[in-house]
Parts: C-alpha cells; structure tokens; sequence
C-alpha cells in the first residue's frame, strides 16, 4: 500500500495548500495539529500545522499489527504520534516518519542529503582504518600492537572481512586517536 496526501479530504477540510512545497523547512513546518487512526483504511491519518493531511499506511511503521491499533494521537510537543494499542501499549513515530513516507519531495531532499549505504560494513570500516592507519604512517604491526589484536586480526580489519565488534572499534579507534564515529561514518 502506497502512502498518500489525500489532497480530497484536506480540501474538504477547508485547509489551503502552502505555495512552497518544501513547507517543512519553515517555524512549524513539522507541527501536528492532529492524528486519527483509520481503521477502515488501516491508516493514520495527519494534519500538520500547515494544512498538509497525510495517509499513512500503518503497516509502514515498524512492529505494529493493523488488527492492535486503537487511535492515534499527537505527542506533547506536536511533532509526533503516538499509537495506542488495544492492550494500552504505545509506541510513537515522528512526524518526518510521515513525511519521509508520503511526501515524494521530502524523499527525494532526505535521500539526496542522507544517500543509502549499500556497502558492507566491515568493508567500509576497514577501509576508514587502512586510511588512517596510513596517514599517521603507522605500519599495520603497529596498530595491531596499539590496539591490543593480533596482526592477523588487523590485517582482516583493514580487508573488510569481518564486521568488528563495538570493542574492537573502541580499541582501534583509541589506537589511531580518533572516534569510533571516525571509523563508521561514510
């Protein structure tokens, strides 16, 4: 099922379409002024603070079973909703959940600014490493002793053919001075 801005009922609601269609850039442009749940459709249904009504298939959001909804609400802050459950749980999404889901120019400006990884990570995470471990001119004996591994164990690192654990990373990163956010980050 495809997630919609349902452009009829918004109109019918009387509610004006802004003239920018990057209206989420403004103040309140992620504002909620309100969320229902739709069981007919199977649906949560979105207005933002702005105008825009959005249909949100609910079975786009992770873990939850159309058939345990019970309504949706606005959070507190207005910039999420919360699903309440047949059996009282919650569970909340935020609003640029909706908006990443229904509104194809917002895809589109998240997908351009965020690109999808498709690389595995321990490949990339060795990559970082061999890249590093060069620019400070350590050889790769002498990372392997700074960071308490075996060579062979640096050797496959820096190969990519394993995906590290966090420990690992920790003590790789403290052994070439750098985060552990260093060796992950594209």
């Amino acid at each position: 099922m495809e997630a919609v801005a349902d452009v009829g009922r918004a109109a019918r609601w009387g509610s004006s379409w802004p003239s920018s269609s990057a209206f989420w850039e403004g103040a309140d442009g992620e504002k909620l002024c309100g969320a229902w749940w739709n069981a007919a459709w199977k649906t949560v249904d979105v207005r933002f603070a702005c105008g825009r009504y959005y249909s949100l298939p609910v079975e786009l959001v992770p873990g939850v079973a159309p058939s345990s909804v019970f309504r949706a609400v606005v959070d507190d802050v207005a910039h999420g909703i919360v699903l309440v459950m047949l059996d009282g749980r919650t569970t909340d999404f935020a609003s640029d959940f909706v908006l990443y889901h229904c509104e194809p120019a917002y895809r589109q400006m998240m997908d351009a600014r965020f690109p999808k990884i498709t690389e595995p990570v321990g490949e990339r995470v060795g990559r970082r490493v061999r890249t590093l471990r060069r620019s400070r001119r350590m050889t790769l004996q002498q990372l392997a002793e700074a960071a308490g591994l075996t060579r062979g164990n640096a050797s496959r690192l820096e190969a990519g053919k394993h995906e590290p654990r966090l420990e690992t990373l920790v003590r790789v990163a403290r052994a070439l001075g750098v985060t552990v956010a260093d060796l992950v980050t594209v």
